[in-house]
């Protein structure tokens, strides 16, 4: 009877293993059922006690991108019984013809299934793809370019195509109706976008119409001959390097201090450059030194600025500017994932205070009022307007940033299926330099944002005329101190931001928690007999 039963589990042993020697792909079968519906997870899991190998996933790149997680490129050597996902993102959602109602994506491996098929569909309702069509030229001063780059960026954020100018300089495409940004470049030049703007943020969008050909011609500026020069790789969290991200460079110094702004002069210009295949970008030729501002753009990612933490930071107060007096390496930059693949449209103006000029040079980003995060952005245009139009379903607010000024937000607004458009959502940033700045008389400490953050955020007070003549009473009165301190939930302090002498002013200090566990803190400003204490959470 004992030897039956070995065989028997011995037999029943050799079963589970033959079903179960190879991948398990779920699912297979993708449903795109409309433009809200643009982002399937997929799971491949071992199920073998022997390693498969995935060595490739192909796909039809001009409706898809598959997007890596837990891994971060193929092959892909998977241990026994173990996993990982991968997202496939319909972003051909402008341009879908009925040849593209099915597709096939192929996973290629060693298991005993070597060639796994997901065979997806799509739902909506597709007609004949609209087309316009772009030419122009590019030349220097006296010179036609041969061979020069033109980037077409649809939506003024996701590069969907390129082109090079022929013999004679000129350049024609044909490419779905809609607004772009378009860009050109050529060895030895600056990269120029269309109307002579430096860099994406301010420049101004290309709308395609079918039937009405438009013409850009680009006069490029020859680089200058310097010392300056900066290289680094753009990846995202994963550790996956971005191909074509878009690497912006603008005067700046991010310190504890009032705010500033520049002039728009020559000193005071953007510098652009895009990366290569790998990631990898050089920015050559940088007219002068200083102080400045490195931030990255790529597609299915949010805008990320540098800094010595290397973590994905959207907001220009979590950066750390670079010192450029001589050339730099390893200027990398993280970007986080981007959420935002839905149909929802909301669009709108950025204003200065006076409601009058339009803010340029800004960037707006949408923030999910249930998930606290952001999930997609839109620059904002010469004219002052934005336009974000890939809005899944939920409950947003705006926040507008213009590096320098403080932060404008919006009321919360909701996308769904009765109000899928939200149009003049307008917001006012307030752009008074420190020059122009009104001493302020009364003491505050503003709630610290974001709120909950995991590691850094950002905390902003102001510190208040003294009375005349009396000084200030209290802690440090006599010498002018200012306090800004953390403490935990049990009261101990944890860290002091401020403990300085500081003239009266707007202010704002950047907290980074990376030190510290998950939960409840307090921060306290404390100036004089004034004291003010506010809750943050630290959420890991």
């Amino acid at each position: 009877m004992k030897n039956l039963l070995f065989f028997l589990f011995i037999f029943s042993v050799e079963i589970f293993s033959q079903n179960h020697n190879g991948l398990n792909v779920m699912p297979r079968h993708l449903h795109f059922m409309n433009n809200f519906e643009r982002s399937k997870l997929v799971q491949v899991e071992n199920n073998s006690n022997n390693v498969v190998t995935v060595d490739s996933i192909t796909y039809n790149s001009t409706v898809y991108t598959v997007r890596l997680n837990d891994v971060n490129a193929t092959p892909v050597n998977m241990q026994p019984w173990s996993s990982f996902t991968f997202e496939v993102i319909q972003y051909n959602y402008f341009n879908l013809v009925p040849e593209d109602s099915s597709a096939v994506i192929n996973i290629y491996n060693s298991s005993n299934e070597p060639l796994i098929q997901i065979e997806s569909h799509h739902h909506q309702q597709m007609g004949p793809s609209m087309k316009g069509m772009i030419n122009g030229t590019v030349s220097d001063s006296s010179n036609v370019l041969t061979g020069a780059p033109i980037y077409f960026f649809y939506n003024r954020t996701l590069l969907i195509d390129s082109v090079k100018t022929g013999l004679d300089g000129s350049f024609e495409k044909e490419l779905p109706v809609g607004e772009y940004f378009v860009a050109a470049d050529y060895d030895g030049y600056y990269l120029k976008y269309a109307y002579d703007k430096d860099s994406p943020l301010g420049a101004d969008p290309v709308q395609v119409q079918h039937n009405a050909p438009i013409t850009l011609d680009f006069v490029l500026e020859k680089e200058s001959s310097t010392d300056l020069n900066l290289t680094g790789t753009i990846k995202d969290p994963n550790d996956i390097t971005l191909a074509k991200a878009v690497v912006v460079i603008r005067k700046g110094k991010h310190t504890p201090t009032k705010i500033s702004s520049f002039a728009e002069d020559d000193i005071n210009r953007s510098y652009t450059v895009i990366s290569d295949n790998n990631g990898n970008y050089n920015l050559g030729n940088i007219k002068y030194p200083g102080d400045y501002y490195v931030q990255a753009f790529a597609p299915f990612n949010l805008p990320g600025y540098y800094n010595d933490e290397n973590l994905p930071s959207v907001y220009w107060q979590e950066s750390d500017s670079v010192d450029i007096s001589n050339s730099l390496s390893n200027i990398d930059i993280t970007l986080a994932r981007d959420s935002s693949y839905g149909a929802g449209l909301v669009e709108g103006s950025v204003l200065s205070e006076n409601q009058n000029d339009p803010v340029t040079d800004a960037i707006v980003y949408v923030r999910s009022a249930d998930a606290n995060q952001i999930y997609t952005y839109s620059f904002v245009t010469s004219g002052g307007n934005y336009s974000i139009p890939v809005l899944p379903y939920g409950e947003y607010e705006l926040v507008a940033q213009k590096i320098g000024a403080p932060d404008a937000e919006s009321g919360i607004f909701s996308i769904n299926t009765t109000q899928d458009t939200i149009r003049n959502l307008n917001l006012s940033i307030i752009l008074t330099s420190v020059k122009e700045e009104n001493i302020p008389n009364s003491f505050e400490l503003l709630q610290n944002y974001p709120n909950p953050f995991n590691p850094t955020t950002t905390i902003k007070f102001t510190v208040p005329t003294p009375p005349h003549p009396s000084p200030y009473q209290g802690e440090g009165a006599r010498e002018g101190l200012v306090f800004l301190r953390v403490y935990d939930i049990l009261g101990r302090e944890v860290a002091t931001l401020v403990n300085q002498k500081l003239q009266p002013g707007n202010y704002e200090v950047q907290f980074n928690a990376g030190g510290l566990s998950s939960g409840i803190y307090f921060y306290e400003l404390k100036v004089g007999n004034n004291n003010s204490v506010k809750k943050m959470n630290l959420l890991k």
